[in-house]
């Protein structure tokens, strides 16, 4: 299989995993009461010390607008083309544009919250739309920079992402599994991209020395990023089971905090794999042409 074909079909896999995801989230999150108790008791957790919090917490969220995510698009496709890389600019604006129009579509169009005997309000929100502008602009800048800085932005991007993420379940403004949703639509526009991004500009096969030295090993930020992704989901998974074994939602402080610390750590766990997906997914600088480097030394060689 060409290189090409390979960041096909891994833009294919990643798309079907993160829409089976996204599935997986409604179902259990959204259309069970055992679903519906795990995420209230983690809205009712974040309560504690929100009078601390909540100032910080409507800061990070300002700074999430139509505006800000108008000139965040703006900057990504700036920073492509002066990179020559309009297929990149097209990608990202596409991933932005599509993921955040996705979100909108779900939460107000396509998607209901059940009343299922659970006190919580029945007004859905899933996904949540600053969760999906964060994570679609941090993914997107991952995408459009090059090679050298993406680890770097890969971390911050992860951070900006959880730390909205987080911002919005502080604020009471989102549940954890809005959150996640938004993560995953991304995680799917990502997926497509990737595949359109194969058909459009398909990679030059590189020499076999090239491939093995250049693209063998995962870049520091990605082992980073996926090993935080293991703890953070394995301590999601702890607190939604302690959770789910309960029989209302919680009343006692501790596992109020349990769940919300659940619910913040698998916030957390997500964006670091969306931010991995997108090291992994994002195209190769290319290399100047051989002929053009040759070229240049026979005319260094004859002065």
């Amino acid at each position: 299989m060409t290189t090409s074909g390979q960041r096909a079909v891994a833009g294919a896999g990643l798309a079907l995993a993160s829409l089976a995801g996204l599935a997986a989230v409604v179902a259990v999150f959204l259309s069970t009461a055992a679903g519906q108790r795990v995420d209230e008791t983690a809205l009712q957790g974040a309560r504690i010390g929100r009078g601390h919090l909540i100032e910080g917490a409507l800061t990070v969220l300002g700074l999430v607008s139509v505006v800000g995510l108008a000139l965040a698009t703006g900057t990504v496709a700036v920073i492509a083309f002066s990179r020559r890389r309009g297929d990149l600019a097209l990608a990202a604006v596409a991933l932005v544009v599509g993921a955040n129009m996705t979100t909108q579509v779900l939460k107000h169009g396509v998607l209901d919250r059940p009343d299922l005997g659970i006190d919580t309000l029945t007004l859905n929100s899933l996904p949540s739309g600053h969760s999906t502008v964060a994570a679609s602009v941090a993914v997107a800048l991952v995408l459009v920079v090059p090679a050298r800085l993406r680890g770097l932005l890969a971390l911050f991007g992860t951070g900006t992402a959880a730390l909205t993420g987080v911002a919005t379940l502080a604020a009471g403004w989102h549940r954890p599994s809005d959150v996640v949703a938004g993560y995953l639509v991304v995680g799917a526009w990502l997926g497509i991209v990737t595949i359109g991004l194969a058909v459009v500009r398909p990679i030059r096969e590189q020499p076999l020395e090239r491939r093995v030295h250049g693209r063998s090993r995962p870049s520091p930020a990605a082992v980073l990023l996926a090993l935080l992704a293991v703890v953070a989901l394995a301590v999601a998974a702890i607190a939604y089971w302690r959770t789910l074994g309960l029989d209302s939602i919680a009343r006692e402080r501790g596992d109020l905090l349990l769940s919300y610390g659940g619910g913040a750590a698998a916030i957390a766990g997500v964006a670091a794999l969306l931010l991995v997906a997108a090291l992994v997914t994002a195209p190769q600088d290319e290399p100047a042409p051989r002929t053009e480097t040759l070229s240049a030394r026979g005319a260094a060689r004859s002065r």
